[in-house]
């Protein structure tokens, strides 16, 4: 109702009453019975980019004496050094759907830190990409203190947080 006050410049308590026949008038659901769908089979190439950043990363990060482990299925991989743990989400970044991959991730690391880990031991959060997301994603990402890094044509980056915490390569 504030779209429609605004549209016609009238505040929400100056707006007309409204007709109850004319409050479904714009409401058009879809069907929700049940129906069929035939499938041709076919045969689909598969590609391991997922496989290939995560593996990629790992041994950067090991070379920086990073202890990274895939041995904590579902997760993606943890990395430790000293007295730091972070949770890493691997996302590709599938025709430059940066919004679609952030949201992926952020669920992803919430959910895996929650049911995880202990209240006393919360790892941070690590969001990697395939490539970079955006400006408005990283920001929201870093509001949430989720720590952002991307493969880039000739290496790694991220942001300013994440290479502060040395999760940069």
């Amino acid at each position: 109702m504030a779209d429609i006050a605004t549209r016609v410049n009238f505040s929400a308590s100056q707006l007309p009453p409204i007709e109850e026949r004319d409050l479904l008038s714009e409401f058009f659901p879809k069907d929700a019975s049940e129906y069929v769908a035939r499938l041709a089979g076919r045969e689909l190439t598969k590609k391991r980019e997922h496989e290939d950043l995560l593996r990629s990363y790992g041994q950067e990060m090991a070379s920086m004496r990073w202890r990274p482990s895939t041995k904590v299925h579902p997760r993606d991989l943890e990395l430790v050094r000293d007295t730091q743990t972070w949770l890493v989400e691997v996302k590709v970044v599938y025709k430059g759907n940066g919004t679609e991959a952030a949201r992926a991730a952020l669920a992803q690391l919430l959910e895996y830190r929650h049911f995880f880990y202990s209240e006393e031991v919360k790892p941070g959060m690590l969001a990697l990409f395939s490539e970079e997301i955006g400006g408005a994603h990283i920001s929201l990402l870093d509001k949430l203190g989720i720590r952002v890094v991307w493969r880039t044509q000739t290496g790694w980056g991220g942001e300013a947080d994440a290479h502060s915490s040395g999760l940069v390569p």
